[in-house]
């Protein structure tokens, strides 16, 4: 994952955390993706949505503390709405705080909960004071009507329109409390640097939820009080009912060229170009213009979520299991490419499709106003872009490598296949190929993509996931492992591509969606030991560097189907 945007110096040089995620899964969301990594063999797409939309349910069910968080919420809400003059706010926010804790699963010790709440509470409570009750909320209301809210096109009266502030407050606060749980011990002890830190993780939250109400002159002298440099709020979703995702009050107009959007990196290493493409149809070379909206999870959120809440703004006439597909991370470098405001971006963790999102995490959705291309005339899911899975079999001594190849992939390439001599295009569609594998394949060895590996040998005890076992490998090891594997597949595509290109056109040809290349690498160098490695065995993963630039070249076959074939 990308860095995150620092965001400040900190009292004592240690940062206070640049933005709430990466929480560690509670007990019962590892069982729920155990049960969906067994449901997934297959890895058909059908499958993921089934099995999204029951685990969506026993997660919801089954986490307490996200309902927790809500009801704390909407009581918070509504005290600050009803909050007298001259009254403190201390107690609301002492009551409200400790459901946060819970739900985005930071590992402060348990003990320590009771005693941060109360120190922190009645210094959170001063600094909301000049943004709550009954005299100055309506300023922060009207600021974030000023920044940008009519733009958003919600429905909504008067009165909704001047109650903003509590759920801004409300926000800040959440996301203060995350980045104050982060801290090291060494400063939750010590109550002076507890202060200074909040203070500033406070700044921050406010900087990254609140619209600007300084004077200009502060925000010249301390630009970090603007998130990104951007005069923007972001309201808490629905406006009615259990808050379920942010978005931000300001959209933004840019145009997409090839470079650009070639260079934005989305889920599982495809690439923004990629998506546009393959599933809205856009010609190679082609700039399309686009507004793009933002948004920001929060704890318990799932894209599903996020798309049933935004149907209008996606504006694809799709079901929200398709529209989920028209969303992608913000990164710090996302952030840059596409707005020039890095500090908007957060940093996008591993994560499973299933699963509810990362607390924090950032996306955007780029409405270009194309028709959406589906995958046939009866579905209303959007063709599936091109994907790749790897099976790491100790077993069997074999490295199964599967790449599903997007409709509009799959017909081009019958197409140069045919058009350009096989000599002539063979070796263009195996750098393209390289291309698309050196993305994904970092992806997915980095545990970015944990549906996407699997591990099967002896060593490997039940339930481990394997992404989450490649931090035991070292990195130079691993790097050399990816490339030998990586290789030989692009190297085996040519040969395939060679001499088997009639078969290539056959399956483009089929009505099914898109195609498949599975490769079975047998005696891969260093397969054994990676294996062993992954299942905690440290003399193993020593040696596979070794292991790897002294082995073969292992022996490669080759398959096409029509449509989704991995498994």
């Amino acid at each position: 994952a990308e860095p995150a945007a620092p965001g400040g110096a900190s009292p004592a040089g240690v940062p206070v955390q640049a933005a709430p995620g990466d929480a560690a899964p509670s007990p019962q969301q590892e069982f729920n993706e155990q049960i969906a990594s067994a449901l997934l063999a297959q890895d058909e797409l059908e499958l993921q949505m089934e099995a999204a939309q029951q685990l969506e349910t026993v997660s919801r069910a089954s986490s307490p503390a996200f309902a927790e968080l809500e009801d704390a919420r909407e009581r918070f809400i509504a005290g600050l709405q009803s909050l007298a003059p001259e009254q403190d706010a201390a107690p609301l926010v002492q009551n409200f705080l400790p459901a946060v804790l819970p739900a985005i699963k930071l590992g402060i010790r348990f003990f320590g909960r009771g005693r941060l709440i109360n120190l922190v509470s009645p210094l959170l409570a001063k600094l909301i004071a000049g943004m709550s009750g009954p005299e100055s909320a309506p300023a922060l209301s009207r600021a974030i009507v000023d920044a940008g809210l009519k733009l958003m096109n919600l429905e909504m009266d008067e009165s909704e329109a001047g109650n903003l502030a509590a759920p801004a407050l409300a926000a800040t606060l959440e996301e203060t409390i995350t980045r104050i749980a982060s801290l090291p011990d060494e400063v939750l002890d010590n109550e002076d640097l507890l202060e200074g830190y909040a203070v500033e993780a406070f700044e921050q939250a406010a900087a990254a939820n609140l619209p600007a109400m300084l004077s200009q002159d502060t925000y010249r002298r301390r630009p970090e009080l603007l998130e990104g440099g951007l005069n923007a709020g972001w309201v808490l979703l629905p406006l009615r009912g259990p808050k379920r995702y942010k978005r931000c009050t300001r959209s933004f107009r840019v145009a997409l060229a090839p470079h650009i959007a070639s260079e934005v990196e989305s889920f599982e290493g495809a690439t923004l170009a990629e998506h546009l493409q393959e599933q809205f149809g856009v010609e190679e070379g082609e700039t399309v213009d686009a507004e793009l909206h933002l948004f920001e999870a929060l704890p318990g959120t799932t894209l599903a979520d996020i798309a049933h809440g935004e149907r209008a703004t996606l504006g694809s006439g799709l079901t929200d299991e398709a529209n989920v597909e028209q969303f992608h991370p913000l990164t710090p470098r996302a952030a840059g490419v596409l707005l020039g405001r890095p500090g908007l971006g957060r940093a996008f963790p591993a994560w499973r499709p299933w699963m509810p999102l990362p607390a924090g995490l950032r996306l955007y959705a780029a409405n270009t106003g194309r028709r959406a291309l589906l995958a046939s005339d009866q579905s209303r899911r959007l063709r599936r872009m091109l994907r790749v899975s790897v099976v790491l079999d100790g077993v069997q001594d074999q490295v199964r490598l599967c790449v599903y190849v997007s409709e509009a992939r799959a017909q081009r390439l019958a197409l140069r296949l045919r058009e350009a001599g096989i000599g002539g295009s063979v070796a263009a569609l195996a750098s393209g190929l390289q291309r698309s594998l050196a993305r994904r394949l970092d992806v997915i060895f980095r545990g970015l993509a944990p549906a996407r590996l699997r591990v099967i040998h002896a060593a490997m005890r039940p339930g481990t996931l394997a992404s989450a076992a490649l931090a035991q490998v070292p990195p130079a090891a691993l790097q050399a492992f990816v490339a030998r594997l990586q290789g030989s597949v692009v190297q085996a595509f040519a040969e395939f591509a060679k001499a088997q290109a009639q078969r290539i056109a056959t399956a483009a040809a089929d009505p099914a969606d898109g195609m498949t290349l599975v490769f079975a690498l047998e005696r891969t160098p260093g397969l054994n030991l990676l294996c062993r490695a992954l299942a905690g065995d440290a003399t193993a993963a020593a040696g596979l560097a070794a292991a790897v630039a002294s082995g073969g070249t292992p022996t490669t076959r080759v398959d096409v189907h029509a449509g989704l074939r991995c498994g």
